[in-house]
């Protein structure tokens, strides 16, 4: 005999399963917005140091007017170097997957990505963009969002919502035990 699930199990496994998925998007979100919070910032024009393990980085531009959809990276000069000497990186600017963002603090676009190949110091610089008015902004260095550093970080949402799901549907599904 078939039996229908009680309101109270309906209420426990969707609550469960629920509570899973904003678990899972709750990860997600911190982990964007830490992201983008943690970027190393130059004020352009200029130049800043920062040391970098081997992989590969974005370039991002922000600027209070990228708030307003429509503008775009004003231009200018921009190089990366080893302290050490040597030629700059090369800097790539047709971009598979570009990302905007915007959070409390900065608004910003990404607009190159280079890879470092040893461990170093290097030196990040841009030069005045060639415009008639100057335009506020600055560079932002980070890790660039590879599929190596999304497949790190995917487990943990994906448990939290595997797991919510799971014992909600393990609630649901169960079957109370004859009298």
């Amino acid at each position: 005999m078939n039996s229908p699930v009680s309101p109270n199990r309906w209420l426990l496994g969707g609550s469960l399963i629920a509570l899973g998925l904003i678990a899972g998007a709750g990860v997600v979100v911190f982990y964007v917005f830490s992201m983008f919070a943690s970027l190393m910032r130059i004020e352009a024009p200029g130049s800043g140091e920062i040391d970098l393990e081997p992989g590969t980085y974005s370039l991002y531009w922000e600027s209070p007017l990228l708030v307003n959809k429509g503008k775009k990276f004003p231009g200018g000069s921009i190089g990366v170097f080893l302290n050490d000497g040597g030629p700059p990186l090369t800097l790539t600017t047709e971009l598979f997957w570009p990302i905007s963002y915007n959070t409390i603090d900065h608004s910003g676009e990404s607009i190159a990505e280079f890879t470092v190949d040893r461990k170093g110091s290097y030196r990040i610089s841009m030069s005045e963009p060639n415009l008639k008015q100057p335009v506020p902004g600055g560079l932002s260095i980070g890790r660039a969002l590879t599929i190596s550093v999304l497949l790190k970080v995917a487990p943990i949402p994906l448990g939290f919502i595997a797991g919510g799901v799971g014992l909600g549907l393990l609630v649901l599904l169960k079957r109370p035990k004859a009298a």
